[in-house]
C-alpha cells in the first residue's frame, strides 16, 4: 500500500478540447516511486519537574537512565554512526561528512569514537559469551590474517561456529597471541584449520583439516607443477561434499557404509 498518493486530473479531451473536470472517473493508470522521506533530526526535550514540600524538601523528578546529558545523540543516531563505523568501515570524518549531508549536522568525530568506546566496554558480557559458545561447541573453525594499523602489521585471528564468529586482534601470530585471546587453550571437540603449527600445539581438541585450503593447494599443484592427480583429487572432495549435503537434505546422520567406501577406494 502507498503511503501517500498524488492525483493527476484530466482537464480537458485531447481530441476535441471539452472540458472533463466535472466528468466521471473511468479507471486509473497507477504508477509508484519509492523514495525516502527528507531526513530531519528530531529534537525531544526532557523535561524533570521540580517541587518544593511544604517542609522544605527540594524534589526533581527522575530523568530516563539514557538521558544523562544536558545534550546529546539518540539511540538511532548512535546506532546508524556504530554501523557506518564498524560495519561499513568508513573514517569518522567520512562519518561526519556524511551525516551533515543526510542530516545537516555534522557529528563530531571525537564523538563517533567516544561511541565506539562505550560499545567496546558494553559488549565485553557478549563477547564473553561468543567465546565460551565458541569453546565448547562440537566444531569450531579458526584462521588467522595479517593486517594494518597505522602502517603497523598485525593480526586477526578469527573464531567460529556456524552461529557465531570472534575476531581477535594482537599484535603477534603464533600461540602467544591465542593464548592471549583466549579460545583455543579451553577448546573442547574438533577445531577446524589450515594445518598451521600453531593449532596443532593445543592437544586438548581434536584437529580436521579445511578443504577450502586443499583444494586451493591442489589448484596450485595442477596449475604450476601440472600434476594431473591434483584435478582428481579436487575433484573427489566436492563430489564428497555433495554426497555429505545430499544426505543432510535427506535428514541423514551420516553417510551408507557403501558410499564411504567408494569414495575411499577413489582416494587411495
Amino acid at each position: 500500500m502507498p503511503d501517500k498518493i498524488e492525483l493527476h486530473k484530466v482537464k480537458n479531451c485531447k481530441n476535441c478540447g471539452i472540458d472533463l473536470r466535472q466528468a466521471e472517473v473511468d479507471s486509473y493508470e497507477t504508477r509508484q516511486v519509492f523514495d525516502l522521506p527528507k531526513i530531519k533530526i528530531e529534537v525531544t526535550e526532557h523535561q524533570a519537574e521540580l517541587k518544593i514540600c511544604k517542609c522544605g524538601c527540594r524534589n526533581k523528578a527522575t530523568f530516563p537512565e539514557r538521558i544523562n546529558a544536558p545534550v546529546q545523540y539518540g539511540l538511532n543516531i548512535q546506532s546508524l554512526c556504530a554501523n557506518f563505523s564498524n560495519y561499513q568501515f568508513l573514517s569518522y570524518d567520512r562519518i561526519s561528512e556524511l551525516m551533515e549531508d543526510l542530516t545537516g549536522y555534522r557529528i563530531n568525530e571525537s564523538t563517533i569514537n567516544k561511541q565506539n568506546e562505550r560499545l567496546y566496554t558494553n559488549l565485553e558480557p557478549f563477547e564473553n559469551n561468543i567465546k565460551e559458545h565458541i569453546k565448547n561447541s562440537e566444531i569450531s573453525h579458526h584462521d588467522e590474517s595479517g593486517i594494518y594499523c597505522e602502517g603497523n602489521r598485525i593480526w586477526l585471528h578469527s573464531s567460529s561456529t556456524e552461529e557465531l564468529t570472534h575476531y581477535g586482534v594482537d599484535q603477534e601470530r603464533g600461540k602467544d597471541a591465542t593464548d592471549r585471546i583466549g579460545i583455543l587453550p579451553d577448546k573442547k571437540g574438533t577445531i577446524v584449520h589450515d594445518n598451521w603449527a600453531t593449532y596443532f600445539m593445543y592437544k586438548n581438541c581434536d584437529h580436521s583439516l579445511c578443504n577450502a585450503h586443499h583444494l586451493r593447494e591442489l589448484t596450485w599443484f595442477e596449475e604450476e607443477e601440472n600434476a594431473s592427480w591434483a584435478e582428481s583429487m579436487k575433484k573427489l572432495l566436492i563430489d564428497a561434499k555433495k554426497e555429505v549435503e545430499q544426505a543432510q537434505l535427506e535428514e541423514k546422520t551420516e553417510l551408507t557404509e557403501e558410499k564411504i567406501t567408494a569414495i575411499k577406494e577413489r582416494y587411495q
